[in-house]
């Protein structure tokens, strides 16, 4: 039999299956149903109280370098006057000084600065106040009743005329008989960072 009489074997034509079975929740089997249920809310609740928890702890880390900070602007400030007046400088010329100094050249933050009171509650140096009496103002009384209760102390308080929140750092100096006191508003220092932190949270 000749090769060209031999007939083609036509193979039956298989068609493919287009049709896909669409992904659907419902398709899942009963069990994997509740399964997810119960794994993604607690896995999501969990991912939540991380993000919260983590958030603290940075502000936490954040406000302890602000208080770190604000101790050592007053500890070099406090060494700056114990080596004017060894030098014979008088406490009146000393806080004239330091009135021109404060007043112009060093800021903390956006808004913060020195300034200095006796245990009166007279403000001795003060960028908008000064030789005014504070005496009825709360963080002042905390200042003064401290003053010879810690080192270098710090205080968070609420300010009463921008109602804002400020940390201070304050030492009282015996030589000059006055209270040193480094404030600022403490979202000078914690808005950018906590708004950085919050959205790598969201991008992660």
């Amino acid at each position: 039999m000749n090769m060209r009489d031999q007939k083609r074997v036509v193979l039956p034509e298989i068609k493919e299956n287009k049709q896909k079975k669409k992904f659907s929740f419902h398709n899942f089997p009963i069990r994997q149903k509740i399964l997810m249920g119960i794994v993604i809310p607690t896995v999501s609740v969990i991912l939540l109280l991380t993000a919260v928890a983590s958030y603290y702890s940075f502000q936490y880390a954040i406000k302890n370098t602000v208080y770190d900070n604000l101790k050592s602007i007053v500890k070099n400030n406090y060494e700056f006057w114990l080596r004017q007046l060894e030098s014979g400088m008088s406490r009146y010329d000393l806080f004239i000084h330091l009135e021109q100094m404060y007043n112009k050249k060093i800021n903390i933050g956006k808004d913060g600065f020195l300034y200095c009171i006796d245990l009166k509650g007279n403000l001795l140096i003060h960028r908008e106040a000064h030789g005014l009496n504070w005496i009825d103002y709360p963080q002042i009384k905390y200042f003064i009743d401290n003053h010879d209760k810690v080192d270098i102390g710090i205080h968070r308080y609420k300010s009463p005329q921008s109602e804002k929140y400020k940390i201070a750092a304050f030492k009282y100096i015996k030589k000059a008989d006055a209270i040193l006191i480094a404030s600022s508003n403490e979202q000078d220092f914690l808005y950018k960072p906590s708004q950085y932190f919050i959205l790598s949270i969201i991008i992660i």
